[in-house]
């Protein structure tokens, strides 16, 4: 995430706090110069955002599982361990 958020600024790409990636309109020359490649930049860094994203919930969700089933756990007195923990 940090890398594509650096990659994001070097590339002169704006990143909004839910991700969207934005670029500044082209300038003329940028219009006619068939190797302008802002919007495919936006789009990869766009996608690496969202895939890092994606990995974040999912540990996030494994997580949640792991304590809701160690605090069930400890509330019957069944124990601590991780064993058979999710």
């Amino acid at each position: 995430m940090q890398q594509a958020l650096a990659d994001a600024k070097t590339a002169g790409l704006t990143v909004a706090e839910d991700g969207t990636v934005s670029w500044p309109a082209p300038s003329a020359a940028e219009r006619h110069d068939p190797g302008y490649d802002t919007p495919q930049k936006a789009r990869a860094i766009s996608d690496r955002i969202s895939h890092a994203v994606g990995e974040a919930d999912n540990a996030d969700e494994k997580i949640s599982k792991a304590l809701d089933a160690l605090t069930q756990r400890a509330k019957t007195g069944a124990g601590l361990s991780l064993d058979n923990a999710v």
